[in-house]
């Protein structure tokens, strides 16, 4: 039996309870059945999580909107330029809390391809090095054989 958090319906607390089957794969054996209400792994129905996204880029654009207001009305100059450089990029910083996505997985994917050229120093066709990038940053999660023991 398993339990997952939904929508509140007015001043009460939803969850939904069922029971999982457990079924039997052929390609991976014996798991336990997906629900159309929730991504696999997941405590929260899809409708929680949308609406708690919802909520936080909500949120999130006041609480710019009041640090706005504030460090414009200081002052010190530098923060009053920062604000209104703050101002001026507005969409895009909210846009950025609403996407989910910021510089830093930019950054680490780059990084994860530049040390794969590395270790590609010597191959001879340029297709091995862009199957190896691929190979490495495509997410896929490949287990080597291991010899038992």
């Amino acid at each position: 039996m398993r339990c997952w958090r939904h929508r509140d319906f007015g001043c009460w607390r939803v969850e939904l309870v069922a029971m999982m089957p457990r079924v039997d794969c052929p390609g991976c054996g014996v798991v336990v059945a997906s629900v159309p209400w929730a991504e696999p792994g997941s405590r929260f129905t899809r409708d929680f999580e949308s609406e708690c996204a919802w909520l936080m880029s909500d949120q999130a654009k006041t609480e710019l909107n009041h640090w706005v207001f504030w460090a414009s009305h200081n002052r010190i100059p530098e923060i009053v330029e920062l604000a209104r450089r703050i101002r001026r990029r507005r969409p895009d910083i909210l846009r950025t809390i609403q996407l989910g996505y910021s510089n830093a997985r930019l950054e680490a994917s780059d990084n994860r391809i530049k040390v794969t050229i590395r270790m590609a120093y010597g191959f001879h066709h340029v297709t091995n090095l862009i199957a190896l990038v691929m190979l490495r940053c495509g997410g896929l999660d490949v287990r080597l054989p291991q010899p038992a023991i």
